[in-house]
């Protein structure tokens, strides 16, 4: 999807891959207490009551006013980042109502990582994310995602796999959804599998776009070592998500 937006920009590429390093924050283990504390924060005290998560910028094309007004009244939504709109959202905190609002300052991603796992649902009404890195984030953290049916979350969220894409502007399909999710019904809470193919597609393309002598021998090395990376890197993530969904089972 982001390379399709990229293309209806005009802007000229081979292909796009995505780099696991910058996800590694969101692969260590953490406590029960820690999670349980990050949950109690979230709720407004609350912890046993839904818990839906936003965490990104503050801004009006985020669509967040679609997460309140889709929201049942028996949950809480928490809104955590910052942005151009946070003096709004400031004012809209009330945990008393269910809405919790961390929007005071930047949060780091090792906190981040908690409020993933604390959470039932990671949601965003955005509707113009090229990559959207918080589906990602929030999966490798065992927290499924019911976003935006349009951008970038389209290629990272199965329909009853790891989440929903849905239109926020439709509160009762958001709603459908976030009871799915509550009644455990989907299939596979982790970011969909990597195809090496198409990151040895893109390097393929580029190389043949150059005639140099040094171009066959581009691709030969090219290969195998993609091929390497992205199995370490499959292994490694499914290993880290298992034992995430083994700790999220264990919880009381």
């Amino acid at each position: 999807e982001y390379l399709k937006i990229l293309n209806e920009r005009h802007v000229r590429v081979q292909g796009v891959v995505s780099c696991d390093d910058q996800y590694e924050a969101f692969r260590p283990h953490d406590s029960e207490a820690d999670i349980a504390e990050a949950r109690n924060l979230l709720s407004g005290g609350c912890p046993e009551k839904p818990l839906l998560l936003f965490c990104g910028r503050l801004r009006q094309e985020k669509r967040i006013p679609l997460l309140l007004a889709a929201r049942p009244p028996n949950m809480v939504l928490a809104i955590v980042g910052n942005g151009t709109d946070v003096e709004c959202y400031k004012k809209l905190h009330n945990p008393a109502k269910g809405i919790v609002c961390l929007v005071e300052e930047m949060v780091p991603q090792a906190r981040l990582r908690l409020f993933y796992k604390a959470a039932d649902i990671h949601v965003s009404a955005s509707d113009f994310e090229t990559l959207g890195n918080t589906v990602h984030e929030g999966l490798l953290c065992g927290c499924p995602a019911i976003v935006q049916r349009a951008g970038g979350y389209i290629s990272q969220v199965r329909d009853g796999q790891n989440g929903y894409l849905v239109d926020w502007e439709d509160a009762q399909e958001a709603q459908r959804a976030v009871k799915s999710v509550l009644k455990h019904e989907l299939t596979s809470v982790m970011p969909l599998p990597k195809k090496a193919r198409e990151a040895m597609d893109i390097v393929a393309e580029y190389a043949s776009g150059h005639t140099s002598a040094l171009a066959p021998l581009m691709v030969i090395v090219s290969y195998p070592a993609i091929c390497l990376l992205w199995g370490m890197s499959c292994l490694y993530e499914r290993f880290s998500l298992e034992s995430t969904r083994a700790e999220r089972m264990t919880d009381p």
